[in-house]
């Protein structure tokens, strides 16, 4: 058994008894993107002083007004380190009606220092398969049941996209580019809930996954949906390296 497939059993059984806040030790490459003081999304610090995030809230913000804080898990921590967006780089086939590629880089004006707080994750070497045991990360929003302003996490589990549009997704009908999940027994009351977008689906040490949405917990069948980081691999490397 490999080093990050040890480490991720071990953040498994840590979430299974602890399901709603996690430190920052553990998930060292999430972000708050904010604008002005307000949170907008989540995303993830990639290699190249790149984040990745969902495009909804980013696509059509001006780089100089978005800021990109790292270092900590509480989105109101006032002494977190901030850098400003250089650039943003949004998907080419991006479609927010049927939520194909919503994937979108935001390129950093200064260096992202690293330390074992600060960490980039690294990117996935093959497709999610169905019924993958996974872990979502995002913060509580206003509105959301049961509010903390630390980050949460929660179990969850890959779909068929068959699947889902049978079910809870009927009336999206995702794209293919699109990895539809559930949450785990145990992670669906109001107490596990966030409606954050834009954060990590992880799998081991890698990302998988971008969130796009997370259903309200009144749906039959609570799930959410993720852009697949495996999809828009060429696009994302491609970036990183024209613009390193």
């Amino acid at each position: 058994m490999s080093k990050s497939s040890v480490v991720f059993i071990a953040l498994l059984a840590a979430i299974l008894v602890a399901a709603k806040d996690i430190s920052r030790e553990r998930v060292p490459y999430v972000v708050s993107i904010k604008e002005v003081d307000n949170h907008l999304c989540s995303g993830t610090i990639l290699r190249g002083n790149w984040v990745l995030t969902s495009p909804q809230f980013v696509y059509d913000k001006q780089p100089k007004d978005l800021l990109v804080v790292i270092g900590t898990v509480d989105k109101t921590d006032s002494n977190a380190l901030s850098v400003h967006v250089k650039k943003i780089e949004v998907h080419p086939n991006y479609n927010y009606e049927n939520f194909a590629y919503s994937l979108a880089l935001l390129k950093t004006k200064e260096d992202i220092s690293y330390s074992k707080l600060v960490l980039p994750i690294e990117l996935p070497t093959a497709p999610t398969k169905i019924a993958e045991y996974l872990f979502a990360l995002g913060w509580k929003l206003k509105g959301d049941k049961k509010p903390s302003n630390n980050l949460q996490v929660k179990n969850v589990t890959s779909l068929s996209n068959h699947v889902c549009v049978k079910g809870i997704c009927r009336q999206f009908s995702p794209d293919k580019s699109v990895l539809a999940i559930k949450n785990n027994k145990g992670f669906d009351t109001e107490e596990e809930y966030f409606s954050d977008i834009g954060g990590p689906l992880v799998n081991e040490d890698k990302i998988v996954g971008v969130i796009l949405i997370m259903f309200e917990l009144s749906e039959r069948k609570r799930s959410g949906l993720c852009a697949r980081v495996y999809d828009g691999l060429q696009w994302i490397n491609k970036i990183i390296k024209d613009n390193y």
